[in-house]
């Protein structure tokens, strides 16, 4: 798990916490396994003379398929 993440769960801990009844230490599992969770099937990349690559409009529409903002 990345810092960003956890930085990301503390966040929300210290605003939702104190209404959660099974523990910080459980609520982060439960943060984890979301995150773990989250799969985004990319499709074939393009292929050009220089190799493979996504184009960004490419990424973009698989993840907001998987249901995730993109900004």
């Amino acid at each position: 798990m990345t810092e960003q993440s956890r930085e990301e769960f503390e966040k929300w801990w210290k605003s939702v916490g104190q209404f959660i009844d099974i523990g910080k230490k459980k609520a982060f599992r439960v943060w984890q396994a979301s995150r773990a969770a989250v799969v985004i099937e990319l499709p074939p990349p393009d292929v050009v003379n220089f190799g493979e690559f996504y184009s960004k409009p490419t990424l973009t529409k698989a993840i907001k398929a998987a249901g995730i903002t993109v900004k």
